[in-house]
């Protein structure tokens, strides 16, 4: 989605709970952004083995990203200190808020997501 695409993003999903994030693409530029969401919900959808999960983005430290074929591999740093990995749809949508306008991202675009503490 992002790249050579025009379409404006005029809008974003109100998310459920609001979470900060610094997210990295993979041409390595970086946004500093809030009411992070997928289609305005704030859990990381993913597969184990032949389970269907749910990520809660408050349970997430980071996440990185890793194309593996038509998947992705997702590796999960959680705030408990543990790490698991996981496997993700490439074409998962993350919206996002920064201080310059709205953001829409394909997870295959994404390279890590890193969560700023609630205050």
């Amino acid at each position: 989605m992002g790249g050579n695409a025009q379409e404006v993003v005029s809008s974003i999903p109100a998310p459920d709970r609001e979470f900060a994030a610094r997210i990295v693409d993979q041409s390595d530029t970086a946004y500093e952004v809030d009411l992070l969401s997928i289609d305005g919900f704030t859990y990381l959808p993913a597969n184990l083995g032949h389970a269907d999960v749910a990520i809660d983005f408050g349970r997430i430290r980071a996440v990185d990203f890793y194309m593996q074929g038509d998947t992705e591999l997702a590796v999960v740093s959680f705030a408990d200190g543990s790490e698991k990995r996981f496997y993700l749809d490439p074409k998962t949508v993350l919206y996002a808020r920064s201080k310059w306008g709205n953001l829409r991202l394909t997870c295959r675009d994404v390279k890590s997501i890193a969560f700023k503490e609630k205050n």
